[in-house]
């Protein structure tokens, strides 16, 4: 089953006098994306033509923050094209940037190159804990599991158990890459350590799923992207856009692609780069190959959180293509969300 919940977004600041660096606060992706878009609408504004290059962070690109970009400007009746006079990109750094402090969101430094060949700069501080965790961040618990002890530390240790990665060697939460042998079958694949990072190996044609635990005794709330692009990102209804799987306590589930409507998935496929999804969402992007799951606690609306819930505001290169379609039955639920407690990264 799957929560959702509708964004709104905040109306654009005024921007700072012509030549100066454009600096704005954003709430969380889906506000800073706007507000991105009506910078360039403002810095162009008769310009029907936009491209959206990369949004990079250290470690790799987040595909879904320029398709987020992308889709505010379509809907202000702009025309996303490769060659387009007016191009942004950004890079995405932590907030704040010391880190011995404790992460508090991200910033994207951006660049708005002109057709007369001048550059914009522009910077947003997206203050928001959970996506500069999904953002910038890598595997390890963010807060202690919610059956912890008010008070207990987090733990930034990711452990292989068995086929599983965690957070830490005893985190509740888990994630297993699995191979489909048959429609609907599916055996795990053990990842490996490689350069500090966790790793599997998945081979062209392949059709694979991820496997998600909770072991706590409260729902999870999770969201999973392959290649920076979240697997709501293709639903047929914009309302799900902004989705997330929920695992009901003690169990586990297989989500087995991209969301199209509560009936059908495109199973996650590996195939040539140029034909991922994220490819097709951005041309040329680097980076890619990474599943980034993170987990946080859920509760019925009206009742009582977790005791410890965080006080927070919220060779040739491969790819994840469009599968096979699989049945995939799925109820749309309301529930309220915690803050994120671990983030699991697996490149493949």
């Amino acid at each position: 089953m799957k929560a959702f919940a509708l964004t709104l977004f905040a109306m654009l600041a005024l921007l700072p006098a012509a030549g100066a660096a454009d600096e704005l606060q954003a709430f969380n992706r889906f506000d800073a994306a706007k507000k991105v878009a009506d910078i360039l609408m403002q810095i162009a504004p008769d310009q029907q033509r936009f491209f959206v290059k990369e949004f990079r962070g250290i470690a790799s690109n987040n595909i879904g923050l320029s398709k987020l970009v992308g889709d505010q400007l379509a809907k202000a009746g702009k025309t996303i094209e490769s060659g387009a006079p007016i191009e942004v990109e950004g890079r995405l750094m932590r907030l704040p940037r010391d880190e011995s402090k404790e992460l508090t969101g991200f910033t994207i430094q951006g660049s708005v190159f002109l057709s007369g060949g001048s550059t914009r700069r522009f910077s947003v501080n997206v203050m928001n804990r959970d996506d500069g965790l999904s953002t910038v961040g890598d595997t390890g618990e963010a807060s202690a599991p919610p059956n912890a002890s008010p008070g207990t530390p987090p733990s930034v240790q990711p452990t292989i158990v068995e086929s599983e990665v965690r957070a830490s060697p005893d985190n509740p939460y888990g994630v297993e890459i699995l191979v489909e042998t048959s429609p609907g079958n599916y055996v795990p694949v053990t990842p490996r350590v490689v350069d500090d990072l966790m790793r599997v190996s998945l081979q062209p044609g392949a059709i694979y799923a991820v496997k998600l635990h909770n072991r706590t005794d409260f729902d999870a709330a999770v969201e999973v992207s392959i290649d920076g692009l979240s697997r709501f990102a293709l639903a047929d209804n914009p309302r799900f856009v902004n989705g997330r799987d929920l695992i009901s306590p003690q169990s586990h589930r297989i989500i087995t692609g991209y969301f199209r409507n509560e009936q059908l998935v495109d199973a996650f496929q590996i195939g040539e780069h140029s034909k991922s999804v994220a490819a097709q969402t951005l041309p040329n992007p680097q980076d890619i190959g990474t599943v980034t799951v993170t987990f946080a606690a859920a509760w019925e609306r009206g009742t009582k959180p977790p005791p410890n819930e965080p006080d927070v505001a919220k060779n040739a290169p491969l790819g994840t293509i469009r599968g096979p379609q699989r049945v995939d039955p799925t109820v749309a639920v309301e529930r309220d969300i915690g803050a994120i407690r671990a983030v699991v990264k697996v490149r493949y």
